[in-house]
């Protein structure tokens, strides 16, 4: 919503609706959407291990509290898909590559990292 502060149409101020799904224009009621940047967020497992037992691959930042950890993600480039955006960002950030991966679930997030809306696709 931050660069959507003015209308592109007259330069009016606008104004936040329907629980900030869209902005309006204050003059000339122009409608702009604001940018919904997609994110796929992944928990990655395997069971290679002895008794076939179940390992997930978590990470962690510097800036995390002692024993804090998380999924890994990462915003999904407008080339790719959201399963290739996962196999990308877990090479990216761990050195593992990863085989199949199935969308579980998504969810929005009106205000993400970048301060943008965001879409978390869950795999």
């Amino acid at each position: 919503h931050a660069k959507n502060l003015f209308c592109g149409s007259c330069g009016a101020k606008t104004v936040s609706v329907e629980a900030g799904a869209k902005r309006v224009c204050t003059k000339c009621r122009n409608r702009l959407y604001p940018r919904t940047d997609p994110v796929a967020i992944a928990l990655v497992f395997s069971t290679n291990f002895p008794n076939n037992e179940e390992r997930i691959l978590l990470g962690r930042s510097k800036k995390f509290r002692p024993g804090m950890y998380t999924c890994l993600s990462g915003f999904v480039e407008s080339v790719e898909s959201a399963e290739d955006a996962v196999r990308r960002e877990v090479f990216e950030e761990s050195g593992i590559s990863v085989g199949a991966v199935s969308i579980v679930a998504t969810q929005p997030w009106p205000t993400g990292r970048a301060g943008a809306c965001e879409l978390m696709i869950g795999c």
